[in-house]
C-alpha cells in the first residue's frame, strides 16, 4: 500500500473516520461500523462479525434490562459483556484498518488505470446489431446480372434482379402459378402490385417470351458497332 507521502494524510483520515464510531459507549454502533467496512471492502467475514457484535452487544443490554436491581448477577454479567465487547471491538477495528485501506487503494488504482469500458461495449453492441441486408445487397449488385425469362425463372433467379428481394421473388412465383404467365412489365406490376419504380430497375433484364431477342450476353457485353466506310486503293 502507498505511504502517506503518496496518498496524503487526508486520504487516510477521510477513509478512517469509521474508527471514531467504535468509541461510542458500550459498542452500540460497532455492529453497524463492521457492516459498513465489510460491504465497502467486499469482505464477507467483517459483515458476519457485525452480526455477531449485534447479537452480543444488544443481548448484553437485554440482560441488564431484565431486572430492576442493578446489583443482580445477571445485570453484572450484562455489563461485563458490554464492556468486554466494546474494548475488543475497538482493537478489532484497528486491526482490520490496514487491510481495509489497502483494498480501497487497490480499488481506486484499478479504476484509474482501467476505467469502465462502457463506450467500447456500446460500440460492440451497435456493431453486432448492424443489419446484414445492406451488406448482402451490395454484394448482390457486384454480381453479373443475367437476363431471365420471367415466366420460366425460379425464385433464386428472380431474386438476382436489381431491387427484387427474395420475398418479392416468391410473390412473383406465387402470382404466376395462380394467374398464369406474365405478358408485359405492366402486367407484372399490376398482378403482383409491385411499385413501378422497383420494376423499372429490373425491366431490361426481364423477358416474357422466346420471341424477344435480348440475350444476357448482349445486355452485359454489347457488341461493338461495326465500322463502315470505303476501301480506297492508292
Amino acid at each position: 500500500m502507498a505511504d502517506n507521502s503518496e496518498q496524503g494524510k487526508g486520504w487516510y483520515f477521510i477513509r478512517s473516520i469509521w474508527v471514531i464510531f467504535l468509541f461510542f459507549p458500550f459498542a452500540l454502533l460497532t455492529p453497524f461500523v463492521f457492516f459498513y467496512v465489510g460491504k465497502r471492502a467486499s469482505e464477507r467475514k467483517w459483515i458476519i462479525a457485525g452480526f455477531v457484535y449485534l447479537v452480543i452487544v444488544y443481548g448484553g443490554f437485554a440482560m441488564i434490562g431484565t431486572t430492576d436491581d442493578p446489583d443482580t448477577i445477571i445485570s453484572d454479567i450484562g455489563v461485563g459483556i458490554s464492556l468486554g465487547v466494546w474494548m475488543y471491538s475497538i482493537a478489532h477495528g484497528f486491526s482490520i484498518r490496514p487491510k481495509y485501506l489497502r483494498k480501497l487503494y487497490q480499488e481506486e488504482q484499478n479504476y484509474t488505470f482501467h476505467p469502465p469500458q462502457q463506450e467500447h461495449r456500446q460500440e460492440t453492441t451497435r456493431t453486432s446489431h448492424t443489419p446484414t441486408s445492406s451488406i448482402a445487397y451490395e454484394e448482390k449488385k457486384e454480381q453479373t446480372i443475367k437476363t431471365i425469362y420471367i415466366n420460366e425463372a425460379n425464385e433464386a433467379e428472380i431474386a438476382q434482379l436489381p431491387s427484387i428481394p427474395p420475398f418479392l421473388a416468391k410473390k412473383i412465383i406465387e402470382v404466376r402459378e395462380q394467374e398464369g404467365p406474365y405478358k408485359s412489365i405492366e402486367h407484372l406490376g399490376r398482378a403482383t402490385q409491385i411499385r413501378p419504380h422497383i420494376l423499372m430497375r429490373s425491366k431490361q433484364y426481364i423477358m416474357f417470351s422466346d420471341e424477344e431477342k435480348q440475350p444476357s450476353e448482349e445486355i452485359n457485353h454489347p457488341e461493338q458497332p461495326k465500322k463502315q466506310g470505303r476501301i480506297v486503293d492508292y
